[in-house]
């Protein structure tokens, strides 16, 4: 369940407000485009942007920025209780579940939860989950993970 990349950096030259009119456009060089990107990693802004974005794809609601502010509001809730952000339902945690559970015996290993965390771009789970140590996280743990 690899989620589609969306590209954050652009080359199109960026515009300074309040700057005289010979000069109206700054192209970013080589340094600040590093800061930039430094800046969205420090703050995960692409992945939380990529997991708005399929959101967005998945659930095609009518009022798309009613959707983003909603998920914006998620973010920073999950932010205040140290969780990641969850953009997915329950049903598409169920689902991707039963993708990882491939004998459906009810549970997945460790490293199958892992993979699953990383397809979901979670980055603050629970690398612990209940079962863990004996290689069995089952749908719960996971879904409370998410």
């Amino acid at each position: 369940m690899a989620a589609s990349r969306v590209s954050l950096t652009s080359t199109a030259p960026l515009s300074v407000p309040g700057t005289p009119s010979k000069v109206k456009e700054a192209s970013l060089g080589a340094s600040q485009k590093e800061a930039a990107d430094a800046y969205l990693r420090k703050h995960n802004i692409p992945a939380i942007m990529e997991q708005i974005m399929t959101g967005l794809i998945h659930s095609r609601p009518e009022d798309p920025k009613k959707f983003i502010v909603k998920k914006l509001e998620d973010a920073r809730n999950a932010k205040a209780r140290n969780q990641s952000m969850l953009v997915f339902s329950r049903e598409n945690l169920v689902a991707l579940h039963r993708i990882f559970d491939v004998t459906g015996k009810g549970h997945i290993t460790l490293d199958q939860y892992k993979a699953a965390m990383q397809d979901l771009g979670a980055t603050n789970y629970n690398a612990s989950p209940n079962g863990h140590e004996k290689e069995r996280i089952y749908l719960d743990d996971f879904v409370d993970n998410a």
